[in-house]
């Protein structure tokens, strides 16, 4: 019990060593790579390499425990909805040579969220070394897609027959070439909530100025096992 006392004791001088070093309001800017894994509908589990950028803002209430929050962007490979989405269904004039009304319909497969918004809620630890400190950061990110791309097929259907007419590329029915962009108004998305942590290191620059070097690992709250993204970041922070 007398050691944890002493223990104690050194944190908080240590701390207050380093108050002077450490701002109360604290900017960062920051970018990181790494890989996510996903289980995207049938296809089981695999790994796309990601990314991600953006700017955080840290309210320290002592100079070794504060809350974070911001806004990014990730970019990977992740399945946002289900395959074969139906985004675009309009009434056409029936082609020649077929019978009854027709609609033409826009089906997207093979959908991968291409950038979605993230907005982190973290509380953050610090250990003080020196004019560096150790951290840990724990909480949670809402995600939001915001573009997705897929595989476009324009098809014919006819509600009266129940048919679709694909593959007639001399009516326009067909699976275009290449992946195409899914209007953000059209997209059936899917917002993720996920469990994140990281660790790493802060380390004094000149003033109120540091760089972080670290490793985060997020995972998804409805699905830890086949949801994870785990990389490395790098950042710049400043404040006052």
């Amino acid at each position: 019990m007398k050691q944890t006392i002493i223990a104690i004791g050194l944190l908080l001088c240590a701390g207050g060593l380093n108050a002077q070093t450490q701002p109360d309001n604290e900017w960062s800017i920051y970018l990181g790579i790494g890989s996510r894994t996903h289980n995207i509908a049938t296809r089981g589990v695999r790994a796309d390499i990601g990314g991600r950028r953006g700017v955080d803002y840290t309210r320290f209430f002592l100079p070794y425990f504060g809350m974070s929050t911001g806004v990014g962007l990730t970019l990977s490979d992740y399945a946002i909805m289900p395959k074969g989405f139906v985004a675009k269904s309009v009434i056409i004039s029936t082609p020649p040579g077929l019978d009854y009304n027709f609609y033409l319909r826009t089906r997207y497969d093979d959908i991968r969220e291409t950038a979605l918004l993230q907005i982190p809620l973290m509380l953050r630890f610090q250990i003080p070394i020196n004019a560096n400190f150790l951290y840990i950061a724990v909480g949670g990110e809402y995600g939001i897609p915001v573009t997705a791309s897929g595989t476009r097929t324009d098809y014919g259907y006819s509600d009266e027959t129940g048919l679709k007419y694909e593959n007639m590329p001399e009516r326009g029915f067909m699976t275009l070439p290449g992946r195409y962009s899914i209007p953000v108004g059209d997209l059936d998305r899917k917002d993720i909530v996920s469990v994140a942590a990281e660790i790493g290191g802060k380390w004094h620059l000149v003033q109120t100025s540091f760089l972080y070097t670290g490793v985060y690992l997020n995972m998804d709250a409805h699905d830890p096992t086949s949801n994870m993204d785990v990389g490395f970041k790098i950042g710049f922070a400043f404040g006052h």
